[in-house]
């Protein structure tokens, strides 16, 4: 009897686990895993630490390493201009490093709260694009960008954003591009 239940459990772990595999192993799946977590813990800025790590899965190697040489280069940056006290006894004098606010998976620079995937159609060499529409409140218009998404390792994972330019101040361009900067 107990090698049955021991056996059934085996079983339906291996199903289990199958289907979780199946389900995520899709571009759209691997765009809405990310933007959920994303969501969850963002705090803006290019996330770092724990929450990077909790991203890592859904990242392809390539912009994992340009959010790597961007963080290093915010390090750079804060010892090379540290904040200054005032002379005169007012505020400081506080240079602001780059990447340390602003969202950077989204068009808006206060970054959304909500998201839903559009349509995914199929893109360069075996890419995906991942249209995702997304919505930050009432009084913002809800924008639609582009999630370019590749298969690395056997898995489905987020190599780029392209963005629409969500209003006035929020530029089109790519996520890429922006950490690309000449450092």
């Amino acid at each position: 009897m107990h090698l049955l239940i021991i056996s059934l459990i085996i079983i339906l772990t291996f199903i289990n686990g199958c289907s979780k595999t199946n389900s995520s192993n899709l571009p759209v799946s691997a765009v809405e895993h990310f933007y959920k977590t994303y969501l969850t813990n963002r705090t803006g800025g290019l996330p770092y630490g724990h929450t990077l790590e909790e991203l890592r899965p859904f990242l392809s190697d390539n912009l994992y390493h340009l959010i790597i040489e961007a963080l290093e280069y915010q390090k750079r940056f804060i010892a090379l201009h540290p904040d200054e006290p005032s002379s005169s006894g007012g505020p400081a004098v506080i240079y602001k490093p780059p990447f340390i606010d602003d969202d950077y998976f989204s068009s808006l620079f206060e970054g959304p709260k909500s998201f839903k995937v559009i349509k995914t159609e199929a893109g360069p060499n075996g890419s995906f694009l991942v249209h995702v529409q997304f919505v930050y409140d009432q009084s913002v218009t809800a924008w639609e960008d582009v999630i370019i998404v590749i298969k690395q390792r056997g898995v489905y994972v987020i190599d780029d954003v392209i963005y629409s330019g969500a209003g006035d101040f929020n530029p089109k361009g790519r996520l890429s591009d922006r950490l690309s900067i000449n450092f």
